[in-house]
């Protein structure tokens, strides 16, 4: 795959998530007899426009997202249909529905996703580790190799040499490769020394007051915490148990420093049946929005930085690197779904932070409107909405700054 698909991938599935977005905003704004001037699909020159009953529909010319503009959005109206002139509960319920929209889509493509897996794995701790290759270990590394033909492990000999014909598949060398990195790893780790406070079966629940919805974060939320001290919730045996100022540190494997923090344990892994799969999806929605409120809060607090920001091109590079892996086109297909859902749940959680320009911001000024109980000039809060738009456009050029930097830096 060229770095030119990526980048109409990237603008496809961006201009996805936009429209849906903006779809949401004009479909609660007709149930809430706001009258909408236009409904866009791009931006830029119109290149196509039909007019409907009440609304012009256009495309236009650059693929870019869209939009949908209300009579007195940002301006005095007298038009009693005008989206200031609305009830304050239906303008509330306009602005939500956006972001709402994005969460709905960002659910159906997890969906998709879990009926595209048989199984996920799951915060449960199956077995930790001590320097060699268990049994567990075993039973993993063959649930990768036995759709190639192995009823049992080759040995290391047999995996290099095998990689090394010209005549192997890329999927078969790509799962001997998986197997190999597997085994590395799991016997280079330290004995764990922990066992006295967690036990194999224990689920995590909480982890320094992040929920734990999946597997994936658990090593991610465990680095969050100062000087290693944790503060843990695990369900043992029907209940759950507290472990509270328990100092874990992480282990320090050489070469495997791009892994991140590592902790010793080994996580389960179950099969989907229909709930299952609805349940991941659900699941996977709140820890990926938990996941962007924790980012926002560690920029404010200064955990993170600007430049740790992924902008539209580092987003292009990250589904560039993915086609260039040498995955499997399924493998791809879930990498792509799970990623375009990542995006679609960003914005709903981005558009409603309480900020002028964004929806959340447009909704604290109602809130404010509702308590002071009387209406913000519409020049005044028009003017802070640009002014703050302006801000963004500047945040953006920084975050396209630290997007080529990373680049230019691998």
């Amino acid at each position: 795959m060229s770095i030119v698909f990526s980048i109409l991938l990237m603008i496809v599935i961006l201009g996805i998530m936009v429209v849906a977005h903006e779809f949401g905003h004009f479909i609660v704004a007709r149930l809430c007899k706001v009258q909408v001037n236009e409904f866009a699909i791009g931006m830029g020159p119109k290149i196509y426009k039909k007019q409907g009953k009440k609304t012009l529909f256009t495309i236009r010319a650059l693929p870019i997202g869209g939009f949908c503009a209300m009579e007195g959005e940002d301006q005095d109206s007298e038009n009693p249909h005008a989206f200031g002139n609305r009830p304050r509960w239906q303008r509330i319920l306009v602005l939500l529905a956006g972001s709402f929209m994005n969460v709905l889509v960002g659910v159906l493509l997890l969906f998709v996703l879990a009926c595209l897996k048989d199984g996920d794995n799951v915060p449960v701790i199956v077995d930790f580790y001590d320097g060699q290759f268990s049994q567990q270990d075993e039973q993993v590394a063959m649930a990768v190799l036995d759709d190639y033909g192995y009823t049992t492990l080759p040995t290391m000999t047999e995996v290099y040499a095998t990689i090394a014909d010209p005549a192997t598949p890329a999927d078969k060398k790509a799962a001997l490769q998986s197997y190999v990195n597997y085994y590395i790893d799991q016997t280079k780790y330290e004995p764990f020394a922990y066992t006295d406070v967690l036990q194999v079966g224990d689920r995590f629940v909480k982890i320094n007051g992040k929920h734990v919805y999946s597997y994936d974060y658990v090593g991610f939320f465990l680095s969050l915490a100062k000087d290693e001290v944790q503060d843990i919730v695990v369900e043992r045996d029907g209940k759950e148990i507290e472990i509270n100022d328990f100092t874990w540190k992480h282990q320090k494997v050489q070469g495997k420093d791009e892994y991140g923090k590592l902790y010793g344990f080994t996580m389960g892994y179950d099969t989907f049946d229909f709930g299952d799969r609805v349940a991941f999806a659900g699941n996977k929605s709140l820890e990926m929005v938990q996941l962007v409120t924790t980012s926002v809060a560690m920029l404010f607090n200064g955990s993170a930085k600007v430049t740790d920001l992924m902008g539209p091109v580092g987003m292009t590079d990250t589904i560039n690197q993915v086609a260039t892996s040498g995955s499997t086109a399924g493998g791809m297909l879930r990498t792509f779904l799970m990623f375009a859902a990542m995006i679609a749940l960003n914005l709903a959680v981005v558009n409603q932070l309480p900020l002028p320009a964004l929806d959340g911001g447009r909704i604290l000024f109602i809130l404010i409107e509702m308590i002071i109980r009387r209406k913000i000039p519409a020049k005044f809060e028009g003017m802070l909405h640009a002014i703050f738009f302006i801000l963004l456009m500047l945040l953006m050029v920084v975050v396209f700054y630290g997007d080529i930097a990373r680049i230019l830096s691998r």
